[in-house]
């Protein structure tokens, strides 16, 4: 079993655990990078425990495409240096229900349903052009002959689905547990639910008495979606 910490060049300037291997992430190599993790752990295998592929996708913003030369010649110079490498995403795939998550460096950007993430393998599992260009990449490298690459799966259309049956939210909140009460509303991760763990992801509900006109202002505390 090895145990490892997996960080950006500025993760790793916070430091690094004893008898752990750190593992480093990027998408363009860094002139010096290896040097500076060799200076943090001399001796030590090297890892790019996340080589990143292409990027998430954000609400409001484009389809992120990472150039598909530019990941063979940054690929192909980690494996020049004789560097292990783990390529992040290879297969894109798909956020189900709440788990799409977000980002916060600086601004709050929330992920969208797809993690196709330009990876060289698509959310459908298609192979895209990155993909071939890697594996005649790690061709040159291999001892042996790159086995032959599966066929594309058939795709299928569902057409459109009717929704026959549901329940209405006000008709099955009397079978919840009782309202947590409190002067100021309180962000669903500090709610004391689930032994004080807060709720994760999904809806909260929250009701109030207006006594007056006026407007409601959120300022800035809805970061994904709220309606009143």
């Amino acid at each position: 079993e090895l145990l490892m910490t997996s960080d950006n060049k500025d993760g790793l300037s916070f430091g690094s655990l004893e008898g752990v291997l750190a593992a480093v992430n990027f998408q363009k190599l860094e002139p010096g990078l290896f040097s500076y993790l060799d200076s943090i752990q001399s001796k030590q295998p090297k890892m790019v425990m996340e080589y990143w592929t292409g990027w998430f996708d954000h609400w409001g913003s484009d389809h992120h495409v990472f150039d598909a030369e530019m990941v063979v010649e940054t690929v192909h110079s980690i494996l020049k240096t004789g560097a292990s490498i783990n390529l992040y995403m290879f297969h894109g795939g798909t956020n189900f229900g709440f788990m799409n998550g977000a980002l916060h460096f600086n601004e709050y950007k929330a992920d969208v349903t797809s993690y196709d993430y330009d990876a060289p393998l698509t959310e459908a599992g298609d192979y895209t052009s990155k993909y071939f260009k890697l594996r005649d990449l790690f061709s040159k490298f291999a001892e042996e002959p790159l086995p032959i690459p599966p066929s594309i799966m058939t795709k299928g259309s569902y057409g459109m689905v009717e929704l026959k049956k549901y329940v209405s939210l006000w008709d099955v909140l009397h079978n919840t547990e009782k309202p947590f009460k409190t002067v100021e509303p309180v962000s669903m991760e500090n709610l004391p639910v689930n032994d004080d763990n807060g709720q994760s992801y999904g809806y909260t509900l929250y009701e109030t008495v207006i006594f007056g006109g006026g407007q409601l202002q959120s300022q800035g505390h809805i970061q994904d979606r709220a309606q009143v």
